[in-house]
């Protein structure tokens, strides 16, 4: 088997990336995924078929791409995808049948006391030993905040707010695996911008930097089965066929 070979599961941005980099470096690369489509979480809905709105678009994935995010914002700048688009955006609250307070964006919407609680939180996350990291997710955020002080309403607001990071209600969500995503992040938890055109732009430029060196793109082939040896990877997909390379990069999400 060729050494400089690679098989990577998963042609969201992270497989694409990667299949890119080794291609560039003169690797050749078999990309599989078990969609009809690359971006994976990234995911542009284009109005094509709509009569005089096929100009129009909308983001059924990843949405955002923050201040904070270097590599992304690299990778747009080398790919001619600037200027992003800023996407930050004040925001009000409809709470009981009204809208209620107001908020510029990146403001704080909660009392001074629960500021505080969060910034204490916020320094303790610094020394969390693996063993606190796993106790705190098996909290809900809902409840960590909750004893940390939040009142009940601050707490449906933040359940609204966060639960668009998510997809779920904070009373699902671990602690720990919530405050990686709020602590290491701007004000605005990194919802600063998006590409012009949409984000799926981003995924097709690395495919196609990718299909024109030494890469390939396969969709519609969902993994079944991984078999590694000291020298071969063969990787077998639901239609049947099997792919063999000296090295596998898997990006899929763990629980896929």
């Amino acid at each position: 088997m060729e050494k400089r070979t690679c098989i990577v599961i998963g042609a969201g941005l992270a497989g694409l990336a990667a299949a890119r980099v080794l291609s560039k470096a003169g690797w050749k690369v078999t990309v599989l995924d078990a969609r009809d489509r690359i971006g994976g979480r990234v995911w542009t809905h284009r109005f094509e078929a709509a009569e005089g709105a096929n100009h129009l678009y909308c983001e059924l994935g990843g949405e955002w791409i923050g201040r904070g995010h270097t590599h992304v914002k690299a990778l747009c700048k080398e790919f001619s995808l600037e200027p992003l688009k800023r996407h930050a955006f004040d925001f009000s609250f409809l709470e009981a049948g009204r809208i209620t307070d107001r908020f510029k964006v990146g403001a704080w919407p909660f009392s001074d006391k629960a500021a505080e609680a969060f910034a204490t939180l916020r320094e303790e996350a610094k020394s969390w030993s693996p063993r606190s990291q796993e106790i705190l997710d098996r909290k809900d955020w809902w409840t960590i905040l909750r004893d940390r002080g939040f009142t009940r309403q601050e707490l449906l607001r933040r359940d609204l707010m966060d639960s668009t990071d998510f997809g779920e209600s904070i009373r699902q969500v671990g602690g720990f695996s919530a405050a990686a995503e709020y602590f290491t992040g701007n004000a605005n938890d990194e919802m600063d911008f998006r590409i012009s055109g949409g984000n799926i732009r981003l995924a097709e430029k690395l495919q196609e930097a990718t299909e024109r060196r030494t890469g390939s793109i396969h969709l519609n082939n969902e993994v079944k089965r991984i078999r590694q040896d000291s020298g071969n990877v063969r990787v077998t997909v639901s239609k049947g066929h099997i792919y063999q390379a000296a090295f596998c990069v898997c990006t899929v999400p763990a629980r896929s």
